[in-house]
Formats: structure tokens, C-alpha cells, sequence
């Protein structure tokens, strides 16, 4: 199994689940999933890495915007925040959402289902506690000024495609 270059798909990352004890699939925003040797805390540091993040730093930022201490939201970029949330039935549980391709939440038997832009991911986490996890997520991007400048990075970029649809 190759490691998958990050930089080729970080735009495109919906989710992060572990698969085992000691890799991963990365679900992407197209629908494919792509298994990686490495494990989730890797490959999280690896992204970071990718935009220059001391990630230490921002977690120690969205603590103390969150007055919690554990499994807080990481906004690696407006459009990547990464919601961590029990994405395995089995240890490891720990995986990451993308917090901007997550469309739906729906109950389910053993937890939830998280509904991607690109199909669905189940969560073995409750519905109220996944629910309150997203709720943090628009929080720290709120505080962090992440969300206007990333609506009008949004509507800017949906002209630009309709003017080059145009030729």
C-alpha cells in the first residue's frame, strides 16, 4: 500500500477514518476512497504540515476558544476543518470529518450516519454529541473569522466559473 500525496487531494478530503490498527481510508469529495499506511494522528500531522500549521498552536486556540480540552475541531484552512468524531466501531475509534462537506446528520441503531457531500459515513458516536461537535466546529470558524471572508472566497469563485463557462 503507497502513501497517498496529501497535496494532491487536501482540497478534496471529506473524511479520515481509520481501517485497522495502523492505516487509514481517506474519503474524498468525489465519492473514491483511498486506503493510506499511515494512521489518522499521522496523517493529521501531515496535513498540517502541508499548510504550515504548528498544530500544538491551534489546538491550544480553539481549547481556549471552546473552554474544552479534548477532541476540539482543528481549521486547518476555511474549507478544511477537521471535526474529530468515532469513525470505527473497534479501537482505534478516533477519525476526522471535514466540518465543510458534511450536508446531513441522520439517527441510526449504533450511532449516526454523517451524510458527505459525496455519500454517507457512519458514526459511532451519538447523534446529539455529533450534532454539538459540529456546533463547535462553526464556533471556532466563526471566532476565528474563517466564515464571511470564506463566503465571499465562495461567491467570488461561482462568478469567475459561470464567466469561464461563458467561452
Amino acid at each position: 500500500m503507497q502513501k497517498v500525496a496529501l497535496a494532491t487531494v487536501v482540497h478534496a478530503l471529506a473524511a479520515i477514518a481509520p481501517s485497522g490498527s495502523d492505516c487509514s481510508k481517506l474519503y474524498l469529495a468525489d465519492g473514491r476512497i483511498l486506503p493510506d499506511p499511515r494512521q489518522v494522528r499521522s496523517l493529521v500531522i501531515a496535513l498540517a504540515r502541508h499548510f504550515a500549521v504548528d498544530i500544538a498552536a491551534l489546538r491550544q486556540r480553539c481549547r481556549s476558544i471552546l473552554y474544552c480540552r479534548n477532541y476540539t475541531p482543528l481549521p486547518l484552512a476555511p474549507d478544511l476543518v477537521l471535526v474529530p468524531l468515532a469513525l470505527a466501531p473497534a479501537v482505534p475509534r478516533l477519525g476526522y470529518v471535514n466540518f465543510a462537506q458534511v450536508v446531513g446528520i441522520l439517527p441510526a441503531d449504533d450511532g449516526c450516519i454523517i451524510q458527505l457531500q459525496a455519500g454517507q459515513l457512519p458514526c459511532y458516536q451519538g447523534l446529539v454529541s455529533v450534532r454539538a461537535r459540529m456546533q463547535q466546529a462553526e464556533l471556532v470558524l466563526t471566532k476565528l473569522g474563517y466564515t464571511d471572508r470564506d463566503r465571499e472566497l465562495k461567491h467570488k469563485l461561482e462568478l469567475l466559473r459561470a464567466l469561464l463557462e461563458q467561452f
